[in-house]
């Protein structure tokens, strides 16, 4: 993704001169006094720009409609939250409220909430084999998130001892999508060197989670995409492409045999982010009004006003500005205030 020093220099400055940022002094001797903002600060402004870019993502490109059987689940989400509907739901991934229904719907395959759909077992080991769990995406918002539960092969940090010893920080990757590729293709070339478990019962655990997520990777439960697809574009949604030792990403990347296909979804994605790396391309879609409410006590701000509205909307104001509205939960890519700026507006 875009990684711009002039970029983040210009967002920590102007997050400092409004005072989200504190001067700091890392040492005892005074001798950095001029250091603007913490390492987990710039991780903060960095994700922020991450969000702006996936945005991009989908919002340029053109995805296939995914098909939510009725029989399935019958809500979708809208600017007033979730509301029922009598038929199919047909989603858009160019639309943000089909993208929140869409990581809404995701949510459902791990929730072992669901009754047999189209070949999917509520009973299936691979989507049991995760739990859900809040993930804070902003201070006014969350969204479950699938973790993988032990036991699990530590493949992910297996490649990293592969790849760079001990020294695992070198992992550092600035195209996401391709790291993603070289960890799945490098594992299905030495899968051998590999150790899976160490018990009996773990090695049982781990091979029936596998051969329950083979049965079900290829279906197309959701339309066109097969379920493999439908997970890759929740990941870039919810993970970020982001590679874990115990998230969805590193389980899915693993057994991936299409990576050299155009129409593989971490393709399309390698293939935008290489193809957008000037970071003046995403700076008409930052309002800096979103990166302010990263750094937002959702409490105790005096700059801002937050009114929930139901379980799913809260309204926002800033200061005497206009109020606004944005989801609470299924909301991965918080950026209420571009969602809704007039311009944006026209193109959704």
């Amino acid at each position: 993704m875009i990684r711009s020093e002039e970029l983040l220099d210009k967002l920590i400055a102007d997050l400092h001169f409004h005072k989200y940022l504190e001067m700091t002094s890392d040492d005892m001797m005074n001798q950095r006094r001029n250091v603007v903002a913490t390492k987990d600060k710039i991780d903060i402004v960095q994700r922020y720009i991450d969000d702006v870019f996936i945005d991009y993502f989908f919002r340029s490109q053109t995805f296939k409609p995914i098909i939510v059987p009725k029989t399935f689940y019958a809500k979708r989400y809208t600017k007033e939250g979730l509301v029922r509907v009598d038929s199919d739901i047909v989603l858009n991934l160019n639309d943000i409220y089909d993208r929140y229904t869409f990581v809404h719907i995701v949510n459902i395959l791990f929730s072992r909430s669901r009754p047999d759909v189209n070949g999917i077992n509520r009973n299936n080991l691979f989507f049991n084999g995760f739990l859900l769990v809040n993930k804070i995406f902003a201070p006014y918002c969350r969204c479950p998130t699938p973790i993988l539960q032990l036991p699990y092969t530590h493949s992910f940090d297996q490649y990293l001892d592969f790849k760079y010893g001990k020294s695992h920080s070198l992992f550092a990757p600035v195209f996401k999508a391709q790291a993603v590729k070289e960890y799945g293709l490098y594992y299905q070339d030495n899968w051998l060197n590999f150790s899976m478990g160490t018990t009996n019962y773990s090695m049982q655990v781990l091979h029936n989670r596998f051969k329950d997520y083979i049965k079900i990777k290829y279906l197309h439960t959701f339309g066109e995409y097969t379920l493999e697809d439908i997970l890759f574009l929740y990941t870039i949604l919810v993970e970020k492409m982001e590679l874990h030792e115990d998230n969805l990403l590193s389980y899915i990347s693993l057994y991936c045999e299409s990576f050299h296909s155009p129409d593989n979804i971490v393709n399309r994605f390698d293939s935008f982010e290489k193809s957008h790396i000037n970071h003046c391309e995403i700076e008409p879609f930052i309002l800096i009004e979103d990166l302010y409410l990263r750094f937002t006590n959702v409490k105790k701000s005096k700059a801002f006003k937050f009114n929930p509205i139901n379980f799913e909307v809260i309204s926002i104001k800033h200061f005497q500005g206009k109020e606004i509205k944005t989801i609470l939960s299924d909301n991965t890519l918080p950026l209420p205030y571009f969602y809704d700026h007039s311009f944006i507006n026209k193109q959704l």
